[in-house]
């Protein structure tokens, strides 16, 4: 079993807090970036990515959606 790799965080900075972001599925490149999850999907269409929500760098927890 492969190890999972960790996105490249460099990749990320200040203009991509609370957005929606697709990284190559080698994590090597930020493929796109979004406010919405629904819009980041019609960025991307149908290329495999990694998705992830950016938090601010001053929160150190993943906030529940409700």
């Amino acid at each position: 079993m492969e190890p999972v790799k960790a996105p490249n965080l460099s990749l990320l900075n200040k203009s991509h807090e609370n957005k929606w972001v697709a990284f190559s599925l080698d994590y090597k490149k930020l493929i796109a970036v979004s406010s919405s999850l629904i819009s980041l999907k019609k960025k991307i269409g149908q290329v495999k990515a990694v998705v992830m929500h950016v938090l601010p760098v001053d929160v150190g927890y993943a906030p529940t959606i409700r």
